[in-house]
C-alpha cells in the first residue's frame, strides 16, 4: 500500500478511534447536582457543612443525600431551600462526627424520581 493511500486512512482511522474512546471515558454530566463535581470537589472534616446546588422544580420534596464508597455508606442530614430567581435548590448537608477520612462518591434523591450521583465529590479529611 502506497504512503499517499495510508496516511489519509489512518488519520481518519485515528480520529474515529479517538472519538469513540472520548465518548466512553467521558466525566459525568451534569444533570441534577451541579456543585459539588468531580472538577470541583467539596473537601471537610467530619461535623462541617457542605452546600449540593440542584437543578430541579419548584415541587419537588423529600430530599436525600449519601456519601459512597464501595465499602461504606453515610447518610447525610439536610435542610433544603428552593431559590426562585434560578429556579434551583440549595441543600445544606451537615457530615456527620464519625465520618472516616475518605474520597467519597455523592448520590442525591428527592421526590418524583430524581436521582443524581456525582463520582469523587466530597473529599473527608
Amino acid at each position: 500500500m502506497s504512503t499517499k493511500i495510508f496516511k489519509p486512512i489512518f488519520s481518519a482511522a485515528t480520529i474515529i478511534l479517538l472519538t469513540i474512546v472520548n465518548a466512553l471515558w467521558a466525566a459525568d454530566p451534569v444533570t441534577v447536582v451541579t456543585y459539588p463535581l468531580m472538577n470541583r470537589p467539596v473537601i471537610r472534616t467530619p461535623g462541617e457543612d457542605f452546600t449540593i446546588r440542584c437543578n430541579a422544580g419548584a415541587s419537588i420534596s423529600n430530599w436525600e443525600a449519601q456519601l459512597k464508597t464501595p465499602y461504606n455508606t453515610v447518610s447525610l442530614p439536610i435542610t433544603s431551600e428552593y431559590i426562585a430567581e434560578t429556579q434551583s435548590w440549595t441543600l445544606t448537608a451537615t457530615i456527620p462526627a464519625d465520618t472516616p477520612f475518605e474520597l467519597y462518591d455523592l448520590y442525591v434523591t428527592a421526590s418524583n424520581g430524581i436521582q443524581d450521583e456525582v463520582h469523587h465529590a466530597v473529599r473527608i479529611i
